[in-house]
């Protein structure tokens, strides 16, 4: 398939989830990004690149919510 038409229906993809997004729990909307990526990989390196680091992101901020709570309960269990 032609990248031009591929990377127009990717955008249109991209374009229908990113509304819903909001609405998704931190490591859903990591895998969407990371589903992104993949997608991208060949027919847009800034969209690829991105998608990748706001996934990671995602995840990075998910464990270290997780890791906080977790020393929260700790504390109180302690108390």
């Amino acid at each position: 398939m032609n990248i031009a038409i591929r990377r127009i229906r990717i955008h249109a993809l991209v374009e229908a989830v990113l509304p819903h997004l909001a609405d998704m729990p931190p490591m859903k909307r990591a895998d969407v990004y990371e589903g992104i990526a993949e997608a991208t990989r060949d027919t847009s390196p800034a969209l690829h690149a991105n998608a990748q680091r706001i996934a990671s992101q995602l995840r990075d901020a998910d464990l270290a919510q997780m890791q906080f709570l977790n020393l929260c309960n700790e504390e109180r269990r302690e108390a």
